[in-house]
């Protein structure tokens, strides 16, 4: 038999009825489980707390910004230069976009540190094009263009001495092309998911333990020709575990 820990009792329906002269008297007291109430304030607590310290540290994250400005590897008129020496001639432009005599020339007319340019530019080619993407992490937008674009202008001024290819921009670095960084707005939409399954990890392994203490129950008083007695039951969780009469 199971009745449940709050509210009405089988027991409480077994008194209301009277009869054989006995007058009922339904009196009853249930002191009520907090288990699952309990559980679910510290569930959300947990998903409170992890997304609290999600969304602040997604916060106080520094604001940055990417430019990239992109380079055409082209053969020179005069040279019999193949594409796939093109491709080639192409990753020694990768390294030479990043050189200390490039960075050199790109921070005078920024004007930049060269250690701190160098450590904010990435450059890489596009496979099968010839297409040299250089993009620069600033911290403001403009400052991120400005250094994406003197080091692409550094490149092509030097390719002029290169008998084979030549460099021309393709796609100058833009303000309203910038990337922000870090994408705050994914970061918060991991952030939730990652404290809703805190929440229900907390909640699961919570509700996976064995009930605490037993609940009483004190139920059905009646009261008569033959005196009264009293029924009370011991409930632990929600099942029934033992009734007994007192007279």
């Amino acid at each position: 038999m199971s009745i449940p820990v709050v509210g009405r009792s089988p027991i409480i329906d077994q008194w209301r009825g009277g009869g054989d002269g006995y007058r009922a008297e339904p009196f009853w007291t249930v002191v009520p489980s907090r288990r699952r109430r309990d559980v679910l304030k510290v569930a959300v607590l947990a998903f409170l707390a992890v997304l609290g310290v999600v969304l602040l540290a997604v916060q106080l994250m520094p604001a940055r910004f990417a430019a990239t400005s992109v380079l055409s590897i082209m053969p020179r008129p005069q040279s019999a230069t193949t594409a796939d020496t093109v491709e080639l001639l192409g990753q020694k432009y990768v390294v030479l976009a990043t050189s200390a005599m490039i960075m050199q020339t790109a921070g005078d007319a920024i004007p930049a540190a060269p250690e701190e340019l160098v450590r904010a530019t990435t450059v890489t080619l596009q496979p099968g094009t010839g297409n040299l993407e250089i993009t620069v992490i600033g911290s403001g937008r403009q400052q991120a263009v400005d250094a994406a674009n003197a080091v692409a202008d550094a490149v092509v001024r030097r390719s002029r001495y290169d008998v084979l290819v030549q460099a021309e921009s393709a796609s100058p670095a833009e303000v309203s092309r910038t990337v922000a960084k870090p994408a705050r707005l994914l970061l918060r939409s991991a952030g939730g998911i990652a404290a809703v399954l805190s929440g229900l990890l907390v909640w699961t392994v919570l509700r996976g333990r064995p009930a605490g203490a037993a609940t009483v129950v004190e139920t059905g008083r009646s009261r008569g020709r033959r005196g009264g007695r009293v029924r009370r039951a011991v409930v632990v969780g929600s099942g029934l575990s033992m009734v007994e009469e007192v007279r």
